[in-house]
């Protein structure tokens, strides 16, 4: 459903099921990494459920299975799936989220893959160096009594480091009071942004555009779903841009100077 390859579109992590006759159900097989140059399956492993999504790190090196608290949370595995995952973690896989948390695995400065991602628990917004296992807070998502949603794209494979950020749905904890705009004295600096995001410990915020999405309490939600290109120039981003309509929802196109977010001519 929202799955990608490796950067280079040689390896695939893909999700198996057998289908019923009528395709009204399906059973569960498992998750395998297919080499598109080789034309061969790289590894797999046995899944006992239909996890929500599946994709692929950049280096191609990890699968990432999507799945909530009662399908035992998000999971990296390595790319042939064999024990153990790492020198630091003795299973087959690194639990990286106890839920299905919007994440994404992302090219950190030195070119690792690191997973980034919301723990919508406690609101902290997180990248996880898989080699280590090792948790690094980046910054706290539910502030003055306020929460909101959030969505990551680390597609921006050129430019290393970065992550595209998103912050909509939010909302004051108190009274429940939705779509924090302008001056809103409740609105914090992420609220409604698109905002790239430095992958360090003490992380740099470069603000690119307002969305303008609103939450709608009843019917369909529209999500301002997020992508980055590689130089990290152009964007995509959905909005019904302050309508409360879902029919209202276009995609909105943002452009930057290639330059603007690494620093580097």
């Amino acid at each position: 459903g929202h799955g990608s390859p490796s950067a280079d579109g040689r390896y695939w992590c893909l999700w198996a099921g057998l289908s019923s006759a009528n395709g009204g159900s399906w059973q569960p097989r498992g998750v395998f990494t297919w080499d598109m140059q080789a034309q061969r399956i790289v590894g797999n492993t046995d899944l006992d459920y239909r996890p929500l999504y599946v994709s692929t790190a950049p280096t191609g090196r990890y699968c990432i299975v999507g799945g909530n608290y009662d399908m035992g949370g998000t999971r990296v595995y390595k790319q042939d799936f064999s024990t153990p995952f790492s020198a630091n973690t003795a299973e087959a896989f690194l639990k990286v989220s106890l839920d299905a948390d919007d994440g994404e695995l992302v090219l950190d400065a030195q070119g690792k893959d690191v997973y980034v991602g919301a723990n919508y628990g406690t609101g902290e917004i997180s990248m996880v160096d898989l080699e280590q296992a090792k948790r690094i807070p980046l910054f706290q998502g539910y502030t003055d009594n306020t929460v909101a949603g959030f969505q990551f794209s680390g597609k921006a494979y050129g430019t290393p480091g970065w992550v595209l950020v998103t912050a909509y749905g939010e909302r004051t904890r108190a009274d429940r009071r939705y779509n924090l705009r302008g001056d809103d004295a409740d609105r914090q600096w992420f609220h409604r942004k698109l905002f790239a995001l430095s992958l360090s410990e003490q992380p740099e915020v470069k603000s690119i555009a307002n969305l303008h999405n609103d939450y709608q309490p009843t019917g369909s939600w529209p999500i301002p779903n997020i992508t980055v290109n590689r130089d990290f120039s152009r964007m995509l981003f959905n909005s019904t841009w302050a309508s409360t309509d879902a029919r209202d929802a276009d995609t909105y196109l943002v452009a930057i100077p290639p330059q603007a977010v690494s620093g580097k001519p």
